[in-house]
């Protein structure tokens, strides 16, 4: 399906909604394949980034926000793992530092990654 926006849909429809399985393109090149329901990003899926600091996010998602374990990857090679919250990632986490070829242990404080010594 084709939005007026130029954006794409292919996969699940129920009550002329997205439902279940699908791939989402966005018009600026993003791309969201994985789990809808009632039109929005529920359920496991993964988001790839076309521009930005970010090049995918692949993890839970609960009314279009990450929510639950998932992995969020940067355009330097660089990744963080752990539990989101509304859009938020909460609590302990793992950090990979491609620079240092390892991951790292590390918890969140006032919203900033604070490694564990």
């Amino acid at each position: 399906m084709r939005y007026e926006n130029g954006d794409k849909y292919n996969g699940g429809f129920y009550n002329n909604m997205k439902n279940g399985e699908g791939v989402y393109y966005y018009k600026n090149g993003n791309i969201y394949a994985g789990e809808f329901l009632n039109n929005v990003r529920t359920g496991n899926g993964c988001f790839t980034y076309k521009k930005g600091k970010y090049t995918y996010f692949k993890g839970q998602y609960l009314n279009n926000l990450k929510h639950g374990p998932g992995m969020l990857g940067f355009t330097n090679g660089d990744n963080v793992s752990g539990i989101w919250s509304s859009d938020k990632l909460k609590g302990g986490c793992i950090v990979y530092l491609k620079e240092y070829k390892r991951s790292f242990e590390a918890n969140i404080v006032n919203g900033r990654i604070t490694f564990v010594k």
